[in-house]
């Protein structure tokens, strides 16, 4: 099947959401260290239905630490879960793809960066006192985690990953998912203060043409992330900078006469300009190649043809659940295990499953448990009474000290099968070798108590 050279949709026609309370303060200071603990408190005022002024009081703390750019991650998360024919808050996708739709390149640093980003957001939590539900139209007392996740731990695994957003957290987005977008394109081109204003001169500007008047410490400081330490006249010269990138975008109508006051009674004001826009909605539908699990279907060899039929008939929960059982049937038992292709194994079981009501192999369970275990063992987060299995590095060890008697006649056993037609040869010498660790490699996950494998 030849693929389309430029399959995606431009990064520029990914939206984010640019609605919530989540955008009235800043997530973490401006300057915040990636590493160790955070705790960062900050507040913001709002009125009420009475037109009281009122406070809100935020904290969020997160055992990695948070970077400003994480927030690009988690509203372009968000952006795609909500371009998708059926928004749910779990996204199967594999970062190839989650890379692409965010406008980067594939590979290298960028795994990294998507990597250690989803860690920093799956260790933080978010408490506010009076954040605004648009369902119940009300301000409540909140708290909930941006998300988590699960991935393969095997880094060149064709398996997707699954990222899931807190159900709270999506409960209080997805009201909004058809306002508010904006262009994540343009809102990455901007540094990370010039972000935070954007957001929530979109917030304001949807509903009005002029910003409240914002006290200067109160706009910079808690909404946009700068240091308290700062003087009035850093803070001023900091805010005009950002006002004059959000000019050069066409957001606001100048960047005279935002200032009033002096010192620290100086209040801020912006103006929607005449030619922004309020309210973009996003693409509904998407091509065959954009969606999440395209390059999953792929890997199992559906065709054209069935995709198009897979995505008339069948929920998108239903199809990414048993893409992700066929390839992980690959790699435990191998391609043999299925009778006639991967495909067709794929296609029978989805029916099936709409039909009947066919429930995942009991297998599939005790290889996401084992998974499980083998992630937490590989981030040094396990607890100790756990049946955790050992690393690559150590099992590597092991078959050649301790385990060595035993792998060797695993490998005479598959070498026999090799040699029934013939002489093997180096290539079939070494496809053994590498069956016989991955057969050792699962026996050893099997085993109800693990051996001393230990480096």
């Amino acid at each position: 099947m030849r693929r389309r050279k430029h399959a995606d949709p431009p990064p520029s026609r990914l939206w984010g959401l640019g609605e919530l309370s989540v955008v009235e303060h800043a997530l973490c200071p401006l300057e915040c260290k990636t590493q160790g603990g955070l705790e960062h408190r900050s507040s913001y005022w709002y009125s009420d239905r009475h037109r009281n002024r009122k406070k809100a009081n935020v904290v969020i703390k997160a055992v990695d630490g948070l970077s400003p750019n994480d927030e690009f991650y988690l509203w372009g998360i968000l952006g795609i879960i909500f371009s998708l024919p059926e928004p749910t808050p779990t996204l199967f996708a594999t970062r190839n793809y989650i890379l692409r739709r965010l406008g980067f390149s594939i590979g290298g640093e960028n795994y990294v960066t998507l990597r250690q980003a989803m860690d920093r957001l799956a260790g933080a939590s978010y408490v506010n006192d009076r954040f605004f539900d648009p369902v119940r139209g009300e301000h409540r007392q909140v708290s909930f985690g941006f998300l988590s996740y699960s991935l393969p731990v095997d880094p060149a695994s064709s398996r997707g990953w699954e990222i899931a957003i807190d159900p709270i957290f999506f409960s209080l987005v997805e009201p909004l998912r058809a306002h508010f977008w904006f262009d994540l394109n343009l809102y990455r081109s901007l540094d990370h203060a010039s972000r935070r204003l954007f957001l929530i001169l979109k917030k304001v500007f949807h509903r009005s043409s002029a910003s409240p008047k914002w006290r200067l410490g109160d706009l910079a400081v808690n909404v946009l992330g700068y240091s308290e330490t700062l003087s009035p006249k850093d803070l001023r010269r900091k805010l005009r900078r950002c006002a004059v990138r959000l000019y050069e975008i066409g957001l606001i109508d100048g960047t005279n006469a935002l200032f009033t006051g002096s010192g620290c009674g100086t209040t801020v004001q912006f103006r929607r300009s005449r030619n922004a826009s309020s309210a973009i909605k996003g693409p509904r539908q998407l091509p065959l190649e954009a969606l999440p699990i395209y390059e999953q279907w792929t890997a199992i060899g559906v065709d054209r043809e069935g995709m198009q039929y897979l995505q008339r008939n069948f929920t998108m929960p239903m199809l990414q659940e048993w893409a992700d059982i066929t390839l992980a049937a690959r790699e435990r038992h191998g391609t043999r295990f299925f009778d006639r292709s991967m495909a067709a194994y794929y296609i029978d079981n989805v029916k099936a499953a709409k039909k009947d009501g066919r429930r995942p192999p009991d297998w599939w369970y005790e290889f996401r448990k084992r998974e499980y275990l083998l992630a937490e063992n590989c981030r040094g987060i396990a607890k100790p009474d756990s049946r955790v299995p050992p690393s690559r590095a150590s099992f590597a060890n092991w078959i050649r000290s301790d385990g060595r008697s035993l792998f060797e006649s695993t490998l005479r056993e598959i070498l026999e099968i090799v040699q029934i037609n013939g002489r093997a040869t180096k290539a079939d010498a070494d496809r053994a070798h590498r069956e016989a660790e991955a057969r050792m490699w699962k026996q050893v996950l099997e085993l109800p108590s693990k051996p001393n494998i230990s480096t």
